[in-house]
């Protein structure tokens, strides 16, 4: 039987480090595909994914079991992805939009749209699948920061509205608002991205 995020977590607390391999292990994979979509930066990727599972081990006393673990995991890794891009806005040395060398976007865990391939479909309805993975990828990164967030954790993570209000830190309302604006701006970008070579 798997055990739970908050049984672990509470384990943690209690100085137990296999439960918090355990969580490491269930997580790693989606904290750092967060992380590096917003950093655009592999070494800054793996410097605040370290940073992120080192402040849940030091801070797994403050975990507050009226919330998720999920939620409050992805809130830290959140915060520290927007302290990032607040100290490069500073700088003015690194353009938001530019992808990290060697770093392609359509490559990375993303569960909702990744499903979408099916070998059962034949070549050219994967190859019409993977442009539009590409598609859908490139049209995000150009969204703006708050509602690029929104749309990471709701739609490729799968949280729910309430959580990802949690996580940014504003009412619900504001998440519908932002889902709802991003939407419409990825049909704009989509539908012309699609209409151009890629």
């Amino acid at each position: 039987m798997t055990e739970s995020d908050e049984l672990l977590i509470s384990r943690c607390r209690r100085g137990d480090e296999r439960s918090f391999e355990i969580l490491f292990e269930r997580y790693k994979g989606r904290i750092y595909t967060f992380i590096v979509r917003f950093v655009k930066d592999q070494k800054s990727a793996e410097d605040l994914f370290q940073e992120t599972f080192i402040r849940v081990f030091r801070k797994a006393r403050h975990f507050r079991h009226r919330a998720k673990f999920s939620t409050w995991l992805y809130t830290i890794a959140a915060n520290l992805c927007k302290d990032e891009l607040k100290k490069r806005r500073r700088r003015e040395s690194v353009p938001l939009d530019a992808p990290a060398p060697g770093h392609k976007p359509e490559e990375e865990f993303s569960p909702r749209i990744e499903g979408m391939a099916d070998s059962s479909e034949g070549p050219r309805v994967e190859a019409e699948k993977r442009e539009l993975r590409h598609v859908l990828t490139l049209a995000l990164d150009e969204l703006p920061e708050n509602s690029r967030m929104v749309i990471e954790l709701h739609v490729m993570h799968g949280l729910r509205y309430r959580e990802v209000a949690e996580i940014l830190g504003c009412p619900v309302g504001t998440v519908q608002s932002r889902m709802h604006n991003a939407v419409q701006l990825l049909r704009k970008k989509v539908g012309k991205k699609l209409s151009k070579p890629i």
